[in-house]
């Protein structure tokens, strides 16, 4: 899918939004979230063969890393969208509490990461 089709499946889908957003602001809130998870497929899509190519370089000692660093990024995302989507439907607290939690799950799957640092500087002062 090109930049274009997915900048006029954002236009489409928030003039569509608009427009029942007076009269069945559920069915906004639905069509808004349909059009973002097509967008957000549609940039996995993309970005998949780039992913792939640099898990080709990457050496195995170094995939763990990545694998870090591709689910922390995965986290990110998803609740970005996912806060975004509470926000549309007018639930601010409930948006702001997945924001929280998504950064502790973030520092949670970083945690190999961080340990790894830490013994690496401690090494590094003995």
């Amino acid at each position: 899918m090109n930049v274009i089709s997915v900048i006029g499946i954002g236009v489409i889908t928030a003039a569509l939004s608009l427009m029942l957003k007076d009269k069945k602001k559920e069915y906004s809130f639905l069509v808004s979230t349909i059009g973002g998870i097509v967008i957000l497929v549609a940039a996995l899509l993309l970005i998949s063969p780039f992913v792939t190519k640099v898990s080709e370089f990457v050496t195995e000692s170094d995939k763990e890393n990545l694998k870090i660093v591709i689910k922390s990024l995965g986290i990110c995302y998803i609740s970005a969208f996912a806060a975004d989507a509470c926000r549309d439907a007018g639930e601010a607290s409930l948006a702001s509490k997945i924001e929280i939690y998504s950064k502790i799950a973030v520092l949670a799957v970083a945690y190999p990461l961080f340990t790894e640092l830490f013994e690496t500087a401690k090494g590094l002062l003995k």
